[in-house]
């Protein structure tokens, strides 16, 4: 890890007991300690990288929206804990090989495949973006699916009756695409299949 994000997993370590009310973390032993790793989750906050910040026991590359770094404070940073930007809305090749290029060196990415958190109707989600699959498919990295719940309600001072969240994370084991029963062309049937790896790890699908 690097100075600035190993100072920020223990910045969260002391803060995380005291911002939730309860934590409740399943899959740990499912982490791949070592070697590339492609994280893929469900996005319904601004927090959710903190989860892997603060569970995932070696540095994590996440990809956020490349807008964010024209903000002085936000742009320096990401840039020290070794985020990089990805262009919405259009095809972004640069992001691609920057996220191709750290996972062959071994080390882990971390992508929000829905892209915005912005909340929608109940029932509804923003549907995933098919970069996940390119980049999957280019690097042969394992996939490792995460289910965040809870942290949506973090810092919401306009309810204020619901008090410190419980959160969920819960990490699933690794896969290929390979493994998804989807025909390779078929990529709407791939993102499908891909996003209900994740969704299956959310707490209502396991009561």
């Amino acid at each position: 890890m690097s100075l600035p994000y190993r100072l920020c997993h223990l910045i969260l370590r002391v803060l995380a007991p005291l911002l939730c009310r309860e934590r409740h973390i399943q899959g740990l032993e499912q982490l791949p300690l070592s070697g590339p790793a492609l994280f893929v989750s469900n996005h319904i906050s601004y927090w959710d990288p903190t989860t892997l910040l603060l569970l995932v026991p070696r540095q994590v590359f996440f990809m956020s929206r490349a807008n964010l770094f024209e903000r002085p404070f936000v742009g320096a940073f990401f840039r020290a804990l070794g985020v990089f930007g990805v262009k919405r809305g259009i095809p972004d090749p640069g992001a691609i090989r920057q996220a191709l290029a750290i996972l062959e060196r071994g080390d882990p990415v971390a992508l929000y495949p829905q892209g915005s958190r912005a909340p929608l109707p109940e029932g509804q989600v923003h549907p995933p973006k098919r970069g996940v699959l390119l980049i999957a498919k280019r690097s042969g990295a394992p996939i490792v699916p995460v289910a965040i719940a809870g942290l949506e309600t973090l810092f919401l001072p306009r309810f204020p009756w619901l008090g410190r969240p419980v959160v969920h994370v819960t990490f699933g084991p690794p896969f290929s695409l390979d493994e998804l029963g989807a025909s390779p062309e078929d990529s709407e049937a791939l993102l499908q299949a891909l996003m209900r790896r994740v969704t299956e790890l959310l707490p209502e699908h396991q009561s």
